[in-house]
């Protein structure tokens, strides 16, 4: 008993800092334990009872972090789900990727992929950068509040406008300022410069219709803002969409916010316009493009040698491919009885029609001969929106065909024979036919010319376009006679006039004029002189730069 309180009271007294040597521990300790510990032998005390500290300056071993144990709760008991064969259904999959969307959803997706991924030129790229969400909501409150009337409304003006004459009372008739559109309105207010600003839809399709139209605002000092959503703006003015709206003028109350507007406008539209002229947009490549390159770049990287060390050349080594076990590689056997062949491409084998052939023969005739200008002329034909739009104003004055000739003759003999005096006033139509069209020219009634370039033989037009020069007729090349000859109900048509317009078309008719006369009347000259042809295929261009690599050589070595 009295060894174990001992060996008790010996680790205690060893344990503790505070004791340093034997002489301390005699004097802390009463008298009777001292004596029995004096008697006693002597010991060992083991480094697992003794704990030292550190020594100032010297850094201890880190403590291992021990992660903290869940607790689980005994009340819940796991239970992991079977997806087996009668078991669990398994969780929901995001399917979208295997979705067949809709052919209009995808090309509006590839689209907006390939605009990202292709370099964009300046004057497509400035569609890219609208007007701010803030800007935009206080721009389209103020066109809110000068939005024209519809159908309902108009239809109320006028009847209590009839209804206040028929009383005999005296109507006002002043026009109410509201949004202008149209583009070519639009274009003839800001031509006018009664426009005081324009808004342009971003997503204009296609957008060569208003790509042109920031630049026109600019030199005419106009304020512009481009701005999300055609169907915005359609809105506005009763429509399903509208390309481009224009203001004139505001009222009174609504001057101070406009103003700040404008200013707005002009801060991030035309005082930028220089910077949206020089900068090119796309070139955003897609997630896993960009994971390749960071992947290849750390390749190079790592392989490239460090400063001033040559290291050796690294052999190309090809990434080896890793096999699907589950898919086992089953090569054809194309032999007797086994599998079918591949579809070949027969084309060149085909043996075509002779229409066909007399065709594409001519065509590469013309690029391989020298042609003369006078023939080489009709390749310069007029351009795909000029054409639209020359094409969109001939439909107007198309002449009436068979069924509507032998109506309007019916309807005469009737009034005729009630009685009745009929109107003979002829209408304003195109007119067709190659002599007709030559003395309509010579007489100076001809207005317009419109030649087309595959009549066949060309000899039927080729004074042609000289005869207008001289009666300075304006005149204009176009592709397809039967694109003609469909105007005024034939297959085909050499060439079509117009003699004259009604007032409604005739600032049209004067736009055309003027692009018409700049592509063709005032570049005579230099048609005129101007050698078509002599264009070698693919084998004939091959076989002469090796002619002349041959020579090239043979000159060298005479030279050395």
């Amino acid at each position: 008993m009295v060894k174990n309180w001992l060996d008790s009271d010996i680790i205690e007294a060893e344990t503790d800092q505070n004791v340093k040597n034997k002489e301390q521990f005699r004097v802390l300790t009463n008298p009777i334990k001292a004596a029995a510990f004096a008697a006693l032998p002597r010991l060992p005390i083991f480094a697992s009872h003794t704990v030292r500290a550190p020594k100032r300056g010297v850094k201890g071993p880190l403590a291992s972090k021990k992660k903290p144990e869940k607790v689980v709760n005994p009340l819940f008991e796991k239970r992991p789900k079977q997806f087996g064969i009668g078991g669990a259904l398994p969780p929901k999959k995001d399917l979208t990727r295997f979705v067949k969307w809709p052919h209009v959803v995808r090309i509006q997706r590839q689209r907006r992929i390939l605009k990202q991924r292709l370099k964009v030129p300046p004057a497509v790229n400035q569609f890219t950068k609208t007007l701010d969400k803030n800007l935009a909501t206080q721009l389209f409150k103020l066109l809110l509040k000068y939005r024209p009337e519809d159908k309902a409304a108009k239809k109320e003006r006028l009847l209590k406008r009839a209804q206040a004459e028929a009383e005999g009372k005296t109507v006002e008739t002043k026009k109410p300022i509201v949004v202008k559109y149209g583009l070519n309105h639009v274009t003839y207010l800001i031509e006018q410069n009664k426009a005081q600003l324009v808004v342009i839809a971003h997503d204009v399709d296609p957008i060569e219709l208003v790509v042109w139209l920031p630049a026109l605002c600019r030199k005419m000092e106009v304020p512009y803002a481009i701005v999300k959503g055609k169907s915005r703006l359609g809105a506005i003015v009763h429509k399903k969409t509208a390309s481009v709206l224009c203001l004139t003028s505001v009222k009174n109350e609504d001057k101070m916010e406009f103003s700040r507007v404008l200013e707005a406008v002009k801060a991030n539209f035309n005082d930028k316009f220089d910077e949206h002229r020089k900068k090119w947009g796309g070139g955003i490549m897609g997630s896993k493009s960009l994971a390749k390159t960071k992947a290849k770049e750390r390749v190079i990287a790592k392989e490239a040698p460090k400063r001033g060390v040559k290291g050796p050349l690294a052999s190309k080594k090809k990434p080896e491919k890793v096999v699907n076990p589950l898919f086992e590689k089953r090569p054809k056997q194309f032999g007797i009885g086994g599998a079918l062949p591949p579809k070949k491409d027969l084309t060149r084998f085909v043996k075509w029609p002779h229409v066909v052939r007399i065709q594409r023969q001519r065509r590469i005739l013309k690029q391989r001969l020298k042609v003369p200008p006078a023939v080489n002329q009709f390749t310069k034909t007029l351009d795909k929106n000029l054409a639209t739009q020359l094409f969109k104003l001939l439909l107007k004055y198309r002449p009436e065909d068979k069924a509507a000739k032998k109506e309007r003759l019916l309807k005469r003999a009737q009034a005729e024979a009630e009685g009745k005096t009929v109107e003979t006033k002829k209408p304003i139509v195109v007119k067709y036919g190659l002599n007709h069209v030559t003395y309509l020219i010579e007489q100076n009634k001809a207005q317009l010319v419109v030649i087309a370039h595959d009549v066949d033989p060309i000899e039927l037009v080729v004074w042609l376009p000289a005869l207008c020069r001289k009666m300075e007729v304006p005149y204009a090349i176009v592709k397809g006679k039967s694109r003609l000859g469909a105007i005024v109900h034939k297959k085909t048509a050499s060439v079509l006039c117009l003699t004259s317009v009604k007032n409604e078309d005739k600032m049209e008719f004067s736009r055309v004029l003027e692009a018409v006369k700049a592509n063709f009347n005032d570049k005579f000259d230099e048609h005129r002189k101007k050698w078509g042809g002599g264009i070698m295929g693919s084998k004939s261009l091959a076989k002469t730069k090796a002619k002349e690599r041959v020579i090239a050589k043979e000159v060298a070595q005479r030279m050395s």
